[in-house]
Parts: C-alpha cells; sequence; structure tokens
C-alpha cells in the first residue's frame, strides 16, 4: 500500500473506450453468428505446456508485431508469410480439437480485441464531443499510435508468456488471453490483405487463419524458408531453454497439487460416478481456472465448481477449492475447509448411515458443497467421505 499511488486508480478514458467497443461487439458477434461461440471444454485436449508450442506461440507473436510496425508492402508480407510458416508448423503437432479451440477463442475473444485496435483507427484525427473533456487524462483523438503501440506490445508479452494471467504460469489462463491477441493481430493483416472479410469471418467453417492462408498464397519454398530463418534467429535456443523449464516447473506443480487434493489437511469429499451406465458429465466453470495434469486428470480452481451428471445427481462446491475430475477413475475429488470437522459432517449423515449409507433422492448440505443424487451409497475411507453414485431410475 505505501507505493500505492492516486494515479494508480485512476481509469484510463482510452481503456474504457476500447472495453466499451469490445463488450459491444460481442453482442454484434452473437446475433451474427450464434453457433460458432467457443467450446470451453475442448481446453481439456490442449498440451498447455508443450515446448514446441509454446516456442512457436512466441516466435508467431513477434512475426505478427513486426508485420503490424511494417512501414513498407515488402516488409509487411515477409512477416505475415513468416508467421503463417510458424503457425502451420506449430499446429502440425496439435490435437485437432485444440486447433478447434484456437480458432474459437481467436473467433469470439480476438475479434473483439480487434475492435479495439480497430478503434484507435478510425478515432483518430476526429474531433471529441465536449463531455470527453471531463474525463481525466484524456486529451483528445489527434494522435492514437500510442495506443495501437500498447496494444502490440501486449501481444507480444502475452505471446511470448511475459504476463502471468491469474497467477498461473502453468493453467490455460495464459493460453486464452494469448488468444485474444493474436486474433486481434490476425484482423488487422486481414485489412490490408482481403478487405471484404468482415463477412466472410461469420460464415460456418471460417477461421482467421484460413482467410490469411487464402489471402497470403504463399510458396511452399517461401513457408520452407520462414521456419528454417526463425529457427535459425537470434533467441530460439533461449525460447526452447525457457519453455523447457516451464514445462517441467508445470509438471510438478500439477503434481504437488494433485497431491494436496488427494492427501492434504481435513477432510476429502470423493464423488465417484463409475457405477453410472452412462453418465453425461456437464461442469460450469472458467477457463481462466483450469491445468491439465494429463489425458486423464484435470484440476479446476479460481471460482466455485459445479459438476452434474445427467439427471442421476449433481455436486456443488459453495466455497472456492481446487477440484480434480479424473475421469480414467470416473470420479471428482476436492476437500471440505479446513474448519470442516469430522464430528460436524457425521451429523449430517447420521439419518442417511443409519440406512446402511445408501440413500435415494439424497440432498446433502456439507460445509463447502452440496451434493445430490438420485441413489448413492456413503462410506468412510480415512479423512475422505466418499459418495458412489449409483445408477437409478429417474422421471
Amino acid at each position: 500500500f505505501q507505493t500505492l499511488r492516486h494515479s494508480d486508480l485512476a481509469t484510463d478514458p482510452y481503456d474504457q473506450l476500447a472495453m466499451v467497443a469490445h463488450e459491444a461487439f460481442h453482442v454484434y458477434q452473437d446475433k451474427m453468428a450464434p453457433d460458432k461461440e467457443v467450446d470451453d471444454m475442448l481446453l481439456l485436449y490442449y498440451p498447455v505446456l508443450s515446448i514446441q508450442n509454446n516456442v512457436g506461440f512466441a516466435q508467431e507473436g513477434s512475426a505478427l508485431a513486426d508485420a503490424l510496425r511494417a512501414t513498407s508492402g515488402d516488409e509487411f508480407r515477409r512477416a505475415a508469410v513468416r508467421w503463417l510458416a510458424l503457425r502451420k508448423d506449430r499446429r502440425s503437432a496439435l490435437p485437432p480439437k485444440a486447433v478447434q479451440y484456437e480458432d474459437g477463442v481467436e473467433f469470439t475473444e480476438g475479434l473483439a480485441k480487434y475492435t479495439e485496435y480497430r478503434l484507435f483507427q478510425v478515432l483518430e484525427g476526429q474531433r471529441p464531443g465536449p463531455p470527453m473533456s471531463w474525463a481525466q487524462g484524456f486529451v483528445g483523438y489527434a494522435d492514437l499510435a500510442p495506443q495501437r503501440e500498447q496494444l502490440i506490445e501486449m501481444l507480444v508479452r502475452h505471446m511470448s508468456g511475459a504476463v502471468n494471467v491469474n497467477n498461473d504460469p502453468y493453467g490455460t489462463a495464459p493460453l486464452r488471453m494469448r488468444l485474444y491477441y493474436s486474433g486481434m493481430a490476425m484482423g488487422v493483416l486481414l485489412d490490408r490483405l482481403s478487405p471484404d472479410w468482415h463477412s466472410r469471418i461469420f460464415e460456418p467453417d471460417s477461421s482467421l487463419t484460413s482467410l490469411l492462408e487464402q489471402a497470403l498464397k504463399p510458396s511452399a519454398a517461401d513457408l520452407r524458408q520462414a521456419i528454417e530463418e526463425a529457427r535459425r534467429g537470434a533467441g530460439y535456443a533461449d525460447l526452447v531453454k525457457n519453455k523447457t523449464k516451464l514445462a517441467d516447473d508445470g509438471k510438478a506443480r500439477a503434481e504437488t497439487a494433485v497431491k494436496e487434493i488427494e492427501t492434504g489437511p481435513g477432510i476429502g469429499l470423493i464423488v465417484d460416478y463409475s457405477q453410472l451406465v452412462a453418465p453425461k458429465l456437464g461442469m460450469g466453470y472458467t477457463p481462466f481456472g483450469i491445468t491439465v495434469v494429463d489425458g486423464g486428470r484435470t484440476i479446476f480452481t479460481q471460482v466455485p465448481i459445479k459438476v452434474i451428471f445427467g439427471k442421476q445427481g449433481e455436486v456443488t462446491q459453495t466455497v472456492v477449492t481446487p477440484l480434480l475430475r479424473d475421469t480414467e477413475r470416473k470420479l471428482v475429488r476436492f476437500r471440505l475447509p479446513r474448519v470442516a470437522t469430522r464430528v460436524e459432517v457425521e451429523k449430517k449423515l447420521e439419518s442417511t448411515m443409519a440406512n446402511g449409507g445408501t440413500a435415494a433422492d439424497l440432498v446433502l448440505d456439507l460445509p463447502g458443497a452440496t451434493i445430490k443424487a438420485a441413489k448413492a451409497q456413503i462410506r468412510w475411507s480415512g479423512d475422505d467421505l466418499t459418495i458412489v453414485m449409483l445408477e437409478a431410475a429417474t422421471r
């Protein structure tokens, strides 16, 4: 607090204008293409800590920034072709669902971020209305190059991994945010290469990447040369080294988080849905709080999580605590708040346990969570309370 200044609390009027444009575009976007909304469950297939992918992303960010800052047509095209070559090479190692996720976020959030950049182009030189003079920090629209440059700088920082989003460098939050900026830059490139792209992007099968590839039409030799030059470039070895360390540290942190959920202090709650014939899982979560441990295990954080097992039941957290979903073992688990005692929990279970631990139409309010089940078996194993969802006829 000693270093907090009054200016740190002030709202930047240009940021406010950008936010209005960003959010207003989402309304228009939803009207034009309601079926192109991104599916955040695709994040579960994304190799967030892939060394090759993160190196490629950083190099893409540099190429996009070079294209946006280019002062000649030749310089612009070389940078744009370099970006496309890097993207095609990087994506060749990604699962199709990961590519689908990138395209989706670049469409939804990337285009909204693009409207911010575009706003600072169309407003430049305009005369502001008198009320704008009341906004602290507003100096007019004569020169908005600093605002555009700030967006370019953030593009480079996010795509290189220099920004620690949500204080989680190993989770999905940094990935999601970098797609805001890559989508922004791709829109600006398309303005120069294919002016009719604004309507085409709303077509069901179009993406920013496909539109740019159609506009650039590089030769195979051009793409190959761009990749070779990028890998010989200054800083490539350091990028690989840094992203290797990120992957190693991230894997270690994920395993530590799993251990804390499985064996940490207090009471562990396990909801086992392995006995359900065809569980239709639905989840409420934020895409900014996901850590993929491996192909079967994912940790969800940041907000209280809700997991729905079709008509058979649900578990809803009432406080924020890391939740582990294990699709191979078919269970979700987390720890109840440390203040929760076994005596308190067992009192909540009295009527159920008197029935031999089996209950129909279960509604269980525990400290930190609510569990509902059409039919369930409840048992203790050490400090873990396990609720086994059982198949039941539902109306």
